[in-house]
């Protein structure tokens, strides 16, 4: 039921927000939102407190984001509040952001190397990775104490490995043939 309910929000959402030419506006917002809920845990905690009314979380709510987000943003929350779905809300967010890079056929991945990576770096790899899978590609960067040089990439469950450990692994294999 969760996973329904997350995407029946998260869908409508989408395309509430298409329908009034706001995407890009409405993306930013509810990634604002998302960062206070997780930034400002006591009162996210006193948003999905059953036991506070729903009139005093719309209150709330209103006090904090009005003026600050959209109306359309805004009543989203109130109904997720009437509805006693705001607990629901960063699994809604990450919906709908995905909602949102498919429209724009970018596709997310993770890049994992021994050391971080720059965002030069990533650029290149996300365009060579992009190349490869013939999609857009946005990448975040992990760090993996297994690697010893290069990187794995796993994106569009794909997995593109260049690390060292695996090309010597390829040539350990290749000598024990012989």
């Amino acid at each position: 039921m969760e996973l329904a309910v997350v995407k029946v929000y998260g869908r409508a959402l989408y395309e509430a927000a298409g329908e009034l030419d706001m995407i890009d506006d409405i993306k930013s917002e509810t990634e604002q939102i998302n960062s206070i809920f997780r930034e400002e845990e006591e009162f996210y905690q006193l948003l999905i407190n059953p036991s506070v009314s729903c009139i005093n979380k719309k209150q709330m709510l209103e006090n904090v984001f009005e003026g600050r987000i959209s109306e359309p943003s805004l009543s989203f929350l109130y109904i997720l509040a009437d509805k006693g779905r705001l607990h629901y809300y960063e699994e809604i967010y990450r919906e709908f952001d995905r909602l949102v890079r498919d429209g724009e056929g970018i596709d997310e991945g993770t890049v994992y190397s021994a050391q971080p990576l720059t965002t030069e770096q990533i650029s290149k790899l996300e365009v060579e990775t992009g190349k490869l899978l013939a999609k857009r590609i946005k990448l975040k960067n992990e760090i993996d104490s297994e690697i010893i040089g290069g990187v794995k990439i796993m994106a569009s469950d794909k997995m593109i490995d260049a690390s060292i450990r695996s090309g010597l692994n390829r040539l350990l294999s290749q000598l024990k043939e012989l």
